[in-house]
This record gives structure tokens, sequence and C-alpha cells, in this order.
């Protein structure tokens, strides 16, 4: 892929490093190692004002798609920011992006009780953003679900278990262990108890 990304940057006029925010990404199947890539973005560079992309990609591999929610490293032509080049191998793969998501809500429910949840239910404009884009996430993923945090104690536990568990389940139905229908039993008897 090197050589794809050289071409692309030699066509650029200004080329800059900017961040791209993911709108939406179009999903792979599990079994499969490269797909087309097809993404809206809001890319944003210094001094330079957000700008709306849609990007699409021939061949892209699925274990870096990216998530709605996630901020990926891009270049973009700073005389017209609509041409995006992603850096992939910055691009954190869907296993690693998930343990800082999981590192990122840690440390935001560890940090004490300023400006947390009260009784589970965050009031709006709490969330740091980082938390905020898994909580969407979380609810894109199981529609009709019912997300609540906690700080610590027993509950925080059993909501981080109900969550690793429901990771998991994605994880054996996204491999093919799991049928949609098995996953969608096991989801609802997971989430039974929220």
């Amino acid at each position: 892929m090197g050589w794809t990304m050289g071409l692309f940057r030699r066509g650029m006029k200004d080329p800059v490093r900017a961040t791209a925010t993911v709108v939406s990404s179009s999903q792979a199947a599990s079994n499969v190692m490269y797909a087309p890539l097809h993404m809206n973005l809001v890319v944003q560079a210094e001094g330079m004002a957000p700008t709306s992309v849609e990007y699409r990609q021939r061949a892209a591999r699925t274990k870096r798609f990216p998530f709605p929610g996630q901020v990926i490293p891009v270049e973009i032509d700073r005389s017209d920011p609509t041409r995006v080049e992603v850096l992939w191998d910055e691009v954190p793969t869907r296993d690693e992006h998930l343990r800082q998501q999981a590192d990122t809500m840690a440390a935001g429910m560890g940090s004490g009780g300023t400006g947390g949840p009260v009784g589970g239910v965050p009031a709006p404009g709490q969330l740091p953003p980082q938390v905020a884009g898994i909580v969407d996430q979380l609810q894109e993923s199981f529609p009709g679900a019912r997300i609540s945090m906690t700080g610590s104690g027993a509950a925080g536990q059993a909501g981080e278990d109900r969550l690793v568990a429901l990771e998991r389940l994605a994880d054996l139905r996204d491999r093919g262990v799991l049928s949609d229908e098995e996953f969608e039993r096991e989801k609802a008897r997971l989430l039974g108890g929220a």
C-alpha cells in the first residue's frame, strides 16, 4: 500500500497532516481481509475550516476499518481539502481501538465524582467526547439497549462484565462462530438484566 499512498501524495499540491472524524463507515464481512470502504468524514487541519468529505477506497484492510466517531490520521491537500489520503499505518486495528476505548472509559469512570453521572445517567454534555463516542457506538451496535454508566462499585463491575460479554458475542458473530439468531438470543439474555 505504500506505493499507492505515494502516488496520491505526489498529486497533492500542498499536502498537510490532518485528522478525520468518521461519521459513517461501511462494514465488511468478517471472513475477508480486504474489502471496498466507503466513509463520510469531517476533515480538519490547523488553520483550516472543517470540511465534509465522502471517501472511497476500492480495497482496504478490513481489520483497520474505522468506527463511526473514531478520529483517524489523514493527509489532505490544503488547496483542495476534499482530497484525502488515510494514513493507514497509523490507524489502529479494531482490537486496538476497542482496547483504547475501554482504557479511556475506565480512566473517565475512575477519575472521581466531578462531572460524573448521577444514578448511572449522565447529564447531557457531561460525557467526555471519547466516552460519548463509545456510548454512540454501543447504541448503534445494540439498538434498543439501555446504556448506563456508573463510577464504581458492584454495579460498575456488572456493567463492565456485561460490556465485555457483548463484545465477545459480537466478535464470535463476526467470525462466523455464532449465527445472527444465536447472537440476538444471547444479546437479549445479557441485556435482560439491564
